[in-house]
């Protein structure tokens, strides 16, 4: 049987074995609450606190209680967004104005529209043919009528890395909080929301080979905002419920993991997106690659075959698993609108594919990769 070859780590990542290794003990023995005073939860309150110090750390925070434990993603940006917009601080005044982004992932689009149908304004920000904001436009939107912006760190689909300095500097200048989505740049750059001017950033384990069902959210101590989970006074008061214990000592680990091995996973994602870029385009000279570069997460390769449907020649190259970045699954379905706001034709979007890579892939896997899409593609043309 031929081996699956898996190209997916935008969507998941296997957790290491070093970070399943610290959380093993929390699974098993150590299993108290850390709101008790006993021993076995002090013991575990410490590796708790311990693993905020690791993600503060990683991240470039000033301390470590500005670190929030949450269940993923879609909380921390929920969190984030309501949690500024609904403070009293910042509800006076007369700023109404929200902005993001048109790539963004429903967890911080949704809620943004939310509140738009509650008054406030929500301007969508366009981005160019490299999938980044066009910074004209976000200079005459942030300004003293701006209440609060967030956009993504790096674009889930494509890859695509924005200039978030630039736009916390802009942001800060005006008084205006800023969010940073950061759910597929953790891990996979150098984050520092000091470095950066952020004033609150998104991170989420599972994407850096951490666990599942923890993330962060980092609030800077200095601003004003507003629990959206209440309870027990868990995590200094700002978001209720027992620990994930396990998960957090799990997302520490990750994040001291991604620390220190950030430039040679870097390194060594950069030379195997390029290896099966040149191994697919040299058997498709009419291949077309959506983001490279400098402002390209390393690991992903986002490519549009011209003449197919994405989602088909996946189903055709079984023993590839990726994905398209994607809704559309048959002809006659919208494509992407990532790519339709970057200026790709519809018909050559409807044939992407999102190809990210990470640990254990090997220029032999891609070589059995390249060779399984370029026989479906070509199938797929003689159909």
């Amino acid at each position: 049987m031929t081996q699956d070859i898996y190209l997916d780590y935008n969507a998941t990542t296997p957790m290491d074995p070093r970070v399943f290794e610290v959380m093993e003990p929390f699974l098993r023995h150590s299993f108290a609450s850390p709101m008790s005073s006993h021993a076995m939860g002090r013991e575990v309150k410490l590796a708790v606190e311990q693993a905020r110090e690791q993600v503060a750390k990683f991240i470039g925070a000033r301390h470590a209680h500005e670190v929030i434990f949450t269940s993923g993603g879609t909380e921390s940006n929920n969190a984030a967004i309501f949690g500024a917009v609904s403070s009293p601080v910042y509800q006076e005044g007369t700023r109404r104005r929200l902005v993001t982004s048109v790539i963004e992932h429903p967890a911080v689009l949704r809620p943004l529209k939310r509140l738009a149908a509650g008054g406030y304004t929500l301007e969508l920000l366009p981005v160019d043919e490299s999938c980044r904001i066009v910074c004209d436009e976000m200079i005459q939107v942030v300004d003293s009528d701006a209440k609060f912006v967030s956009l993504m760190h790096a674009n889930n689909e494509v890859g695509a890395v924005q200039p978030v300095a630039q736009v916390g500097e802009r942001c800060r200048e005006y008084g205006v909080l800023f969010h940073v989505d950061g759910a597929q740049a953790a891990g996979k750059l150098d984050v520092n929301v000091q470095r950066d001017v952020i004033d609150l950033y998104t991170l989420v384990g599972h994407k850096f080979y951490g666990p599942k069902g923890i993330g962060a959210l980092y609030v800077r101590d200095d601003i004003d905002w507003s629990p959206s989970m209440l309870g027990a006074g868990h995590e200094f008061g700002r978001r209720a419920g027992t620990h994930h214990v396990a998960g957090a000592v799990g997302l520490g680990k990750a994040c001291e993991l991604a620390s220190a091995e950030l430039e040679q996973n870097t390194h060594q994602t950069k030379q195997l997106s390029a290896y099966l870029w040149d191994q697919l385009s040299s058997e498709i000279p009419d291949l077309h690659r959506t983001c490279s570069g400098a402002h390209c997460l390393s690991h992903v390769l986002h490519v549009c075959f011209p003449g197919v449907i994405g989602a088909q020649l996946l189903e055709r190259a079984e023993i590839v698993m990726a994905s398209t970045g994607s809704a559309c699954h048959k002809l006659g379905d919208p494509p992407s609108s990532t790519l339709l706001a970057m200026g790709v034709d519809e018909d050559l979007a409807r044939g992407s594919v999102r190809l990210s890579m990470g640990h254990g892939v090997t220029e032999d896997a891609l070589n059995r990769a390249s060779a399984a899409l370029v026989r479906a593609y070509k199938e797929l043309l003689n159909a």
